[in-house]
């Protein structure tokens, strides 16, 4: 069985000047079969839910550090985190040109996720654990999920272009909240995957929700030109965790019967 070893360093303690106050942020190297990931823990004050953030290929955690900030502001932890081969999460090799002779990085980086979600829930101050993937995290998430086993409270999906049919079937078994985003334009290298994926997420997931944006942008380049959209992700994210919460409580909760709406 895979080990997989947690480490959490304060190596940086920054002032983040955010809405209602400051918050703490802190690197963070979690170790996943021997790869060093780097990423930058934001937690808020007390127990609070908490979201991992995954940037898209060749991105970093910079992608989404809006989204993190607009993430404390309505009171939740972020944890931004450089999957294998990004970033600074290099020590074993680089995502880079030629890309074509690296996918198989990419293709492993679900084993990382499933070290990250593990990570937050050992936290004490988590409760429940949201995740936002853009891209190729975005199926790399599902993976994590249907092949890892290990399910978050609540999914947002920017632009997920290979988001294969049993992911579909993983995110409507899963019995939480899914949203998915995507623009009307995308880019011309991801139009047409984006367009077959988000015909099909009514059939093979119903009951998760789809926002399309106007204009162009794919994954976090979505965020471009959208300065409401950060606090738009984070309300929802803020909402479908504690819908989470309240449905665990239920009786039947966590069949997998269907998604609960935020």
């Amino acid at each position: 069985m895979r080990k997989a070893f947690l480490s959490f360093l304060t190596a940086t303690s920054l002032a983040l000047g955010v809405p209602g106050g400051c918050a703490r942020a802190d690197d963070v190297v979690l170790d996943s079969d021997g790869w060093q990931l780097h990423g930058m823990w934001q937690p808020v004050g007390g127990q609070a839910p908490a979201v991992l953030l995954l940037h898209d290929a060749a991105g970093d955690r910079s992608d989404f550090a809006a989204v993190a900030d607009a993430l404390v502001a309505a009171g939740v932890h972020a944890l931004r985190l450089e999957l294998r081969g990004h970033g600074a999460s290099t020590n074993l090799g680089r995502f880079q040109p030629p890309y074509s002779g690296n996918l198989h990085i990419n293709e492993e980086a679900w084993h990382d996720i499933v070290v990250a979600i593990e990570w937050l829930r050992a936290q004490p101050m988590a409760r429940r654990v949201g995740v936002v993937g853009a891209s190729y995290s975005g199926e790399q998430a599902a993976r994590a999920l249907r092949e890892g086993n290990t399910r978050a409270d609540a999914y947002v999906m920017f632009s997920p272009g290979s988001f294969q049919d049993e992911s579909m079937a993983a995110a409507a078994a899963s019995g939480v909240p899914w949203l998915f985003l995507r623009t009307e334009e995308e880019s011309p290298a991801s139009l047409r995957w984006i367009d077959e994926i988000y015909a099909a997420l009514p059939e093979l997931a119903p009951g998760a929700e789809v926002r399309v944006y106007p204009g162009s942008g794919h994954a976090a380049k979505m965020l471009e030109g959208r300065p409401e959209l950060p606090a738009e992700i984070a309300e929802w994210l803020a909402s479908a965790l504690t819908l989470s919460e309240s449905a665990r409580r239920r009786p039947g909760a966590g069949t997998g019967t269907g998604f609960p709406r935020p």
